[in-house]
């Protein structure tokens, strides 16, 4: 064979099968140990927080507008994941600086370099057609499928962040978020949460999402507005917050909610038919009579080239009003503990990896083969 042979080869039975075990096996441990990961990130934005403090306390530091976690690619070259935490001002956020505060991803490397290790000593097959550099150059474009975990984990480490004394004495701009990306480039960061403590006016707010724009709705801070009886099917909301908003007899019809937050939303009989909602959150809704049927929102859904994981966490509806919603045909795993579920259509729904609380299960019309795939406690 000749080079171009060689490396497809290479690439399909062995590069790309590997990187999907070890995503795997890290999707596995995350999901274990998240709790104790989401601490150990707390805690070190916690010293970055009570350093900005001072900062501002001494005039040095205005506004804090973003936390940046940035992975340090050089690291790599050391043996570990780590990466560089900062709290920045608007008129510092172009300029790249080093900081003290580290966090080192021990537990993403070590599969990171499982795989390395792995397509390495299987390299030496080829070493007649393809060196080393090769394999090396296209593996440094290959870190996301990784460093993923890390966007996830310090998504999940938010809520603990966010009643963190050193955060909640943190001045913060009109616009604060926090990102994770790469140290030296500032278009591959991933916004994990956003707030715009600036309201909008309903009018504008309506204007701005009857223009249906693709993307320009991801990871925003909708909060307080009437959106009721309007309809945005198809709408594009993953990561966006809303909060305290009434979507009241709104049609969401297979709009894209992944990693969406509806926190404490009046929702009575909203239409989300179709939608994909992977790990969104629906916390102290109201979502009586809302029609959640054929949504997607199923977990540990994995897209095998890119070794990408789709629902690393069933659809939260803690503290959510269901009475009489539907959730005909649904694929979906929620976690429907402390939600008050009289009245649910389940029907052909499947719920495999679904949790409900004991006592609710006389409030339920469950198939037995929904109730076996339901984690009771």
């Amino acid at each position: 064979m000749d080079k171009k042979e060689a490396w497809d080869h290479f690439l399909k039975t062995t590069v790309i099968p590997s990187r999907l075990d070890q995503v795997t096996a890290l999707h596995t441990y995350y999901g274990q140990a998240i709790e104790e990961i989401a601490a150990e990130i707390a805690v070190q934005i916690d010293e970055v927080c009570q350093d900005a403090v001072k900062q501002q306390a001494a005039g040095k530091m205005q506004a804090c507008t973003m936390i940046r976690v940035s992975l340090l690619r050089t690291s790599l070259l050391e043996g570990v994941f780590e990466y560089m935490c900062e709290a920045v001002d608007e008129h510092s956020i172009p300029i790249f600086r080093m900081t003290p505060f580290r966090y080192q991803a021990t537990w993403i490397y070590k599969f990171y370099e499982a795989w390395n290790r792995n397509c390495e000593d299987q390299l030496r097959v080829y070493m007649g057609l393809l060196k080393p550099w090769f394999f090396e150059n296209w593996r440094s474009s290959q870190l996301f499928s990784f460093h993923n975990y890390m966007v996830h984990a310090v998504r999940y480490a938010v809520p603990r962040i966010m009643v963190l004394p050193s955060f909640q004495s943190l001045q913060r701009g009109e616009g604060f978020e926090m990102v994770v990306g790469e140290y030296g480039d500032h278009t591959i960061g991933e916004s994990v949460y956003y707030c715009n403590s600036i309201e909008r006016s309903e009018k504008s707010i309506k204007a701005w999402l009857a223009r249906e724009l693709p993307h320009d709705y991801v990871h925003e801070h909708i909060t307080k507005v009437d959106l009721s009886q309007m309809n945005y099917e198809g709408i594009n909301l993953n990561y966006t917050w809303l909060q305290q908003v009434d979507l009241t007899d709104t049609y969401l019809a297979r709009a894209s909610l992944l990693g969406s937050r509806l926190d404490a939303c009046e929702a009575r009989n909203a239409d989300f038919t179709g939608s994909a909602m992977f790990d969104a959150d629906f916390t102290n809704s109201m979502l009586s009579g809302a029609r959640f049927d054929e949504v997607i929102a199923p977990v540990n859904i994995v897209n095998e080239e890119d070794a990408v994981y789709f629902g690393l966490y069933p659809v939260k509806f803690t503290g959510a009003d269901l009475t009489n919603a539907s959730f005909r045909s649904a694929y979906i795993a929620g976690d429907f503990r402390g939600a008050i579920l009289d009245g649910v259509d389940f029907q052909g729904a499947n719920l495999t990896g679904s949790r409900m609380l004991k006592e609710d299960e006389s409030r339920v019309h469950l198939s037995e083969e929904q109730y076996s795939s339901i984690i009771w406690s």
